[in-house]
């Protein structure tokens, strides 16, 4: 019989008296067959059994074909716990010897569908039983949610575990927070960063790495669609404050936030002169004066979004409704000057 170069005989590395015993057993049984009557007792008792391996393929009857696939990940657990702590023999240790392990050459990880969002992700061996690539797919599936809801429910049903859980609160130094915003949880309210901590926070917000960054994010946040619209800024409060200060009624006199014609939102409207105000950033809408020339495909759709809205606000209604642009930097600059400018415009269209 020849063998591989890959295959080892199953008497490599044996000793003398394996080998004697091995020749002593196959001198005695040389040429000897089963007799015609014992052939057919086995047949007859076998019959009307379903052998073990019928309707199964070649890698299933293998028990090391396929290999990563025959055992489930709690048999593999078990299995381990078995062999913990035993030592293999001498013997054992000598057949093992230059054997090929079962699991050379397959990749460590292996490719998966989520339940939910049908994706494709790898996971190592070991956690071949995961359903979902990520937590918010776990959280998305209704059976996950019932479960859960179920267990809270169940957790929270018992009292040892809520004196527990309010005694280990006891006594904690809460984490302070800048505002209180809706929706959050009551201990929040009150709580203020130290002067310190704002003061590293105002130098490291106003470095130009730190903005630049900034910029960027919202970039990506605006190409992305993710980014939500901005209401009430910071120039557009300052504007409102000096008109309620001058004896403007907000919703008699402006209203802020309004609805041109349910087609363009605008900053300020005064309806009974027929003025429009708008109040535009310096970055977004490209300021001419400091930004000559735009830098991205954001500050070119400012430009073209405002252009648009200018022209169909001054043309409509017969050239009746005036439209004036207050820049950022001005306002920041003298909030009174650009107020002045709003109420000239308002005498003469009286």
């Amino acid at each position: 019989m020849t063998f591989e170069k890959v295959q080892i005989p199953w008497n490599k590395r044996l000793t003398k008296e394996t080998d004697a015993r091995v020749l002593s057993y196959s001198k005695k049984n040389k040429g000897k067959h089963r007799s015609e009557e014992f052939k057919k007792r086995m047949s007859e008792s076998h019959k009307g059994k379903i052998p073990w391996n019928k309707g199964k393929k070649g890698s299933q009857v293998a028990w090391n074909k396929g290999k990563h696939g025959i055992y489930t990940p709690e048999q593999l657990k078990r299995m381990s716990e078995s062999h913990k702590g035993k030592k293999l023999s001498e013997a054992h240790r000598r057949n093992l010897m230059g054997r090929i392990p079962w699991n050379k050459g397959i990749s460590k990880k292996f490719t998966l569908t989520c339940k939910i969002c049908k994706k494709k992700f790898e996971v190592p061996y070991g956690h071949i039983d995961r359903i979902y690539c990520s937590v918010p797919c776990v959280h998305k599936d209704p059976e996950w949610k019932k479960k859960n809801a179920e267990g809270v429910k169940n957790a929270w049903s018992n009292l040892e575990l809520r004196k527990r859980q309010s005694g280990s609160h006891k006594g904690r130094h809460l984490s302070s927070r800048t505002e209180f915003k809706k929706g959050a949880t009551p201990w929040i309210k009150g709580k203020h960063h130290s002067e310190k901590s704002r003061e590293k926070m105002r130098e490291f917000r106003s470095t130009p790495e730190a903005k630049a960054e900034y910029r960027r994010k919202m970039l990506e946040q605006f190409k992305s669609g993710d980014f939500p619209k901005v209401e009430n800024t910071k120039p557009e409060r300052q504007v409102k404050e000096e008109l309620l200060k001058r004896g403007y009624i907000e919703g008699k006199d402006f209203i802020h936030q309004y609805k041109f014609m349910n087609k363009f939102m605008c900053d300020f409207g005064f309806l009974k002169q027929k003025v429009v105000v708008e109040i535009n950033g310096d970055y977004w809408h490209c300021n001419p004066k400091i930004y000559p020339y735009p830098k991205n495909q954001q500050q070119i759709k400012g430009i073209r979004k405002d252009k648009a809205k200018e022209a169909y606000i001054t043309t409509v209604d017969n050239h009746s409704w005036k439209y004036i642009t207050l820049w950022e930097n001005d306002i920041k600059k003298d909030v009174v000057k650009c107020v002045d400018v709003i109420e000239q415009a308002l005498k003469k269209a009286k």
